[in-house]
């Protein structure tokens, strides 16, 4: 149960919840055009999402398991970028997007498992939304 404030999500990251969820966050619109987006997991669902991001204006780095999946993404939508790392993806983005199909998938990319991840690269100011199944 989310409310208003600061709570735990299933003990992973305190979160904190707006009232005008989608209008405004504390570093403004997110409404406006031109923002550096971070999306991880472009399979069935993602890759339409992130596609309508880059067609919305917006500049779009994405990263995902299939190598082959980023190369036809970036091939097909141009402005995209494919990320380096995840953490290059976290640091290089004002918001970055989730949508993977498990919470082991989710965990091993925020914090990785020794490896490359989001938490190297993401800082203050910076918006995670996770959109994973």
């Amino acid at each position: 149960m989310l409310k208003t404030g600061q709570n735990q999500v299933k003990g992973i990251l305190p979160v904190t919840v707006n009232s005008a969820v989608g209008n405004q966050t504390r570093s403004g619109n997110v409404s406006g055009q031109g923002k550096a987006i971070g999306f991880i997991g472009i399979g069935n669902m993602g890759g339409f999402m992130a596609a309508n991001l880059v067609k919305a204006g917006h500049s779009v780095t994405v990263a995902d398991a299939n190598a082959d999946a980023v190369k036809a993404f970036v091939n097909a939508n141009a402005g995209a970028k494919a990320a380096d790392s995840l953490s290059a993806l976290a640091a290089s983005s004002e918001i970055v997007i989730t949508m993977l199909p498990q919470i082991d998938v989710v965990k091993a990319v925020l914090f990785g498992d020794g490896g490359d991840c989001l938490m190297d690269g993401l800082s203050e100011g910076k918006m995670l939304v996770d959109m994973s199944s």
